[in-house]
């Protein structure tokens, strides 16, 4: 039994003694999801999912894997057990750098020979070998999340819509059309847990090209310049080759050239770049 109320926490119901009656302060978990009597996530919810995540590494840390195999295991082990607590309750920077870190020790383990983390972090045509971008992965996922509440006819839906019209008119005096075409990458206006969302939103360039103020169908919105067919895997690699533009801008390779280089260091990058590294080099 879980009081949602002040007034239901003092009540005693008949037959009350065969259920177990949630205290305050202890958390259920609900799906996976722990919260407490408020429907509120655990302060440490990311943090014990860290420590999941770092026991499993320890499971497997005696295996023979290669890059590929590691950044293989990474994406469908690991860190695919953030995504569904990432589209309730967002992590927030601190969280994300610590998942990040683990990540880049299990594929990397700290070796400082090898090339650095966003080297592997870039598409195969880049030289890389496609290792998770954390925060890409998030904003395309949480995106998604988005285009549900401006499109989606759920019960959740209308609620937060009316929630969310009511403080950008309140605040800001704009619709959720002109705040999610605004020029600007502003956040005010919009409700606390919408703010990671928005953020989101403008890193993939959205846009509302339907008229009213909504619901919108799929295809009145420009993602990414594209309309409607929004996918996660899409828009994650729309972010990575963003990313990728810009570091083939800058010195990437040249530093190979250099005679200052480790000969060694040259060996391993260009093994690395023709995927020719042994078994767990």
């Amino acid at each position: 039994m879980v009081p949602l109320t002040t007034a239901a926490q003092g009540l005693n119901l008949p037959g009350e003694d065969e259920f177990k009656r949630l205290t305050e302060g202890e958390p259920i978990a609900i799906l996976g999801y722990k919260v407490d009597g408020r429907g509120n996530p655990i302060k440490r919810l990311w943090e014990d999912l860290a420590g999941t995540i770092q026991d499993k590494i320890k499971s497997m840390a005696n295996r023979n894997l290669s890059f590929k195999g590691r950044i293989l295991i990474s994406k469908s082990l690991f860190i695919s057990k953030m995504w569904y607590l990432a589209y309730l309750v967002p992590p927030k920077r601190k969280q994300l750098y610590l998942f990040n870190n683990i990540i880049m020790e299990w594929i990397k383990n700290r070796s400082r020979m090898l090339p650095r983390y966003s080297t592997f972090q870039q598409g195969y045509d880049q030289g890389g070998l496609a290792a998770p971008i954390l925060k890409d992965i998030l904003d395309a996922r949480l995106v998604s999340m988005l285009i549900k509440l401006v499109t989606g006819d759920s019960f959740w839906a209308k609620v937060e819509r009316a929630i969310v019209t009511e403080n950008l008119q309140s605040r800001r005096n704009v619709t959720i059309k002109e705040a999610l075409n605004g020029s600007s990458t502003t956040t005010k206006g919009w409700i606390e847990r919408w703010k990671p969302y928005i953020q989101a939103w403008n890193r993939l360039e959205g846009k509302v090209l339907g008229e009213g103020n909504g619901p919108w169908d799929p295809g009145d919105l420009e993602i990414e310049n594209q309309h409607g067919n929004f996918s996660v895997k899409k828009a994650t690699e729309y972010l990575r080759s963003k990313v990728n533009v810009s570091a083939s801008q800058t010195d990437h390779q040249g530093w190979i050239k250099e005679k200052w280089t480790i000969n060694r260091k040259k060996n391993m990058v260009w093994r690395l770049k023709l995927r020719a590294l042994s078994l767990g080099y």
